[in-house]
């Protein structure tokens, strides 16, 4: 796994600080990506991007993150893994797309970039969260996996919002100013889990599975976008020999998608 995190800031009294406050989350959460960190800033100052690495495709520097487009408009940080990357690059190439290295996460951003962010989300098989800086656009898209595998947190109030892998991330940034949720808290002590969305938190809030969040950060409008539910059940009549061989199929498939990476597995 890796570790993303981040600040919109509102507040110009700690724009030279903003880089020095990600710096210390990445570093909170650092056992998430032991193998290296970066950070990116853009030139306002305002937006901060963070990432704590765990090298497991394209093991050299081109794999490093926070990444920048070929364009230069987009800038990602990314947590997890794209399956069939391959397959996607394949398809990005025969369309002229250009690459430096081979990892998944130039392969998503190359597909964010040829195809805009709902398409490329669609075609990815994987687990993951990330944030995806539109400068044309003025927008951040956060996005997590269908299944809610990998984490992705956000905090906002009127000076920053702020977003990490852990809540732990969050808590590093100074000034964050949280009260708990007594509902979160009901639910916890009956289910022994929170309910949708919310955390212990009132003021932090968990992207989705299967959701895409559009932040335009001029005007500080948030709108959830849901790219995948789960199918609804359809009737279909198999035998017992049907069901097995479609199963081991489906779990072979998915275990040779798995074996993919550039460490031992």
């Amino acid at each position: 796994m890796c570790g993303i995190a981040g600040i919109i800031n509102y507040n110009p009294i700690i724009k030279d600080q903003l880089a020095s406050i990600v710096g210390s989350m990445i570093r909170t959460i650092g056992h998430r990506g032991p193998d290296g960190n970066g950070i990116w800033k853009n030139e306002k100052g305002n937006i901060c991007f963070g990432h704590a690495r765990l090298s497991i495709i394209d093991l050299s520097d081109e794999g490093n993150q926070p990444m920048v487009s070929h364009s230069q408009n987009f800038i990602i940080t990314f947590n997890g893994e794209i399956y069939n990357y391959i397959e996607i690059r394949k398809e990005l190439k025969n369309s002229g797309a250009l690459f430096k290295g081979t990892s998944d996460t130039e392969v998503l951003l190359a597909a964010i970039e040829k195809w805009g962010i709902k398409k490329a989300i669609k075609k990815a098989n994987g687990m993951f969260a990330f944030a995806v800086l539109d400068i044309k656009n003025c927008k951040i898209w956060f996005g997590r996996d269908r299944a809610g595998k990998k984490p992705l947190y956000i905090y906002n109030d009127l000076n920053q919002y702020v977003f990490s892998s852990e809540i732990k991330g969050i808590l590093s940034v100074p000034n964050i100013n949280l009260t708990i949720s007594h509902q979160a808290m009901s639910n916890y002590l009956s289910l022994g889990f929170v309910i949708g969305s919310g955390t212990i938190y009132n003021e932090i809030k968990e992207v989705s599975p299967g959701a895409l969040i559009e932040f335009d950060y001029m005007n500080q409008s948030m709108n959830e976008i849901k790219y995948w539910e789960f199918p609804k059940q359809t009737p279909l009549v198999l035998s017992k020999t049907e069901i097995q061989s479609k199963t081991e199929n489906y779990l072979k498939d998915s275990i040779k998608l798995r074996m993919r990476a550039d460490v031992p597995v």
